[in-house]
């Protein structure tokens, strides 16, 4: 499969990543013209274009697992592979996407110490600064 963007690829890529979708959902192929899949494959470079070949797959297999039932995603076909039906697949990816890159584990981020200067620190740093301001330079921190 492909890691280039849905933009980049070729239709026949997107095709077999959705004969792979099918198979995963149980959607008995023969029941799709080339003509559907052509224009499925369309829609999906007009409105997903910036995700990758790959993630087609990623997506169905995140749905079948459940993961994408929170929002609000129904992964039965009824034998109806459709425009309708990969969009949702693939709007559900895209916040599950999201909000994956979002979630950030604030215990692995470790917080820099920063000593608190003393009076006097604070007092020579100023007293510096105004000086240098004094005589018309510029003002550095070193």
């Amino acid at each position: 499969m492909t890691d280039l963007k849905i933009i980049q690829s070729e239709n026949t890529d997107l095709k077999k990543a959705f004969a792979k979708a099918m198979v995963l959902v149980g959607f008995k192929t023969k029941n799709i013209t080339p003509l559907e899949l052509v224009m499925i494959c369309d829609y999906v470079k007009r409105r997903f274009k910036h995700l990758r070949v790959i993630e087609i797959n990623e997506a169905f297999e995140l749905g079948i697992a459940g993961e994408l039932e929170k929002y609000n995603l129904q992964m039965n076909t009824y034998q109806t592979f459709s425009t309708l039906y990969v969009s949702d697949v693939l709007k559900a990816y895209k916040k599950y996407k999201q909000e994956k890159h979002l979630i950030i584990d604030r215990s692995k981020i470790e917080t820099p110490v920063v000593p608190a200067l003393t009076y006097n620190e604070i007092a020579h740093h100023t007293e510096k600064a105004f000086n240098l301001f004094k005589n018309d330079q510029k003002l550095t921190g070193a």
